[in-house]
């Protein structure tokens, strides 16, 4: 399923006069505003509800929400803090969904849950009844140190690494035969 254009604003500032689209958003928007005669009004809908709003076309990457923006506002007791998701279908008609300060999504009826819980003596299944961890399906990965694999080093084994002191102390072996001095000991 192809992903539609769309944004989110988290409501900060005045809100009650106009919304300023993001300009990555709007950049791609105005191309679609090019037919848009001035008494043209975008269609916002949410929960069943439709707004029409005023699109105003600023300049390059500035594109505004103006006359009806404040009905929508007020219609839906929007505040500070709150967050929409406006999600453009085409037509100039957006899906909205709005979510309120506490994190959860507006208009929904505390008694939805219930629609949600498991009926009497069925038991709730993870999965679509499978019921087996993520992490059985997991091809075993190799690890450092004490497996049968060669395990790489950081100096010590039998290949000459460079040194960092122009000494010739051992270097401190990752594992893989602890053929190097390990630990924190110090000269």
């Amino acid at each position: 399923m192809e992903k539609k254009p769309a944004f989110f604003k988290v409501l900060i500032g005045d809100l009650s006069t106009d919304l300023k689209l993001p300009p990555q958003f709007a950049k791609g928007f105005q191309r679609c505003l090019v037919n848009k005669l001035p008494e043209d009004r975008l269609i916002l809908s949410c929960d069943g509800k439709s707004w029409a709003v005023e699109v105003v076309n600023v300049a390059k990457d500035k594109v505004y929400f103006r006359e009806g923006w404040k009905e929508f506002v007020n219609d839906n007791s929007l505040g500070i803090g709150g967050l929409i998701v406006f999600e453009y279908q085409g037509d100039l008609k957006f899906n909205l969904d709005i979510f309120g300060r506490q994190c959860s999504r507006k208009g929904v009826s505390p008694d939805i849950w219930e629609k949600y819980l498991p009926q009497k003596g069925e038991k709730p299944t993870i999965g679509g009844g499978q019921a087996t961890s993520e992490l059985s399906q997991v091809e075993e990965q190799p690890t450092m140190g004490g497996g049968e694999e060669e395990q790489p080093t950081m100096g010590g084994g039998e290949e000459e690494q460079p040194s960092m002191g122009g000494g010739e102390e051992e270097q401190p072996s990752m594992g893989g035969g602890g053929q190097g001095t390990s630990g924190n000991s110090r000269d």
